[in-house]
């Protein structure tokens, strides 16, 4: 994750372990996921768009790199900024699922 283009996914800054955990450090969204921002219905109308065009962009980024998600979804899409002037809008997390196509 780190050599992905953070313009389009969650930046990774590194990362740490115990015999008994884990843990990434990552740049940090107010916001939290999308899937947060639809329940509490803060996503304005003249919002939609754009952010839907953010996620496309970082899909067809990650495609490019040959990377699959495989488990794209309101929850693993992170909000940066729900003002449509802000760019980008949302990038892409938890690639666990993520497969490297050959």
């Amino acid at each position: 994750l780190e050599q992905l283009d953070p313009r389009f996914v969650v930046a990774v800054y590194g990362c740490g372990y115990t015999d008994r955990s884990m843990a990434i450090a990552m740049e940090f969204f107010a916001h939290g996921s999308l899937q947060n921002v639809l329940q509490q219905d803060k996503l304005q109308q003249d919002a939609r768009i754009p952010m839907l065009f953010d996620i496309a962009k970082a899909m067809a980024y990650l495609h490019s790199k040959s990377i699959i998600h495989r488990d794209l979804k309101p929850g693993n899409v992170l909000v940066c900024s729900i003002d449509p002037k802000f760019s980008p809008m949302a990038k892409i997390t938890d690639f666990g699922e993520a497969r490297i196509m050959s």
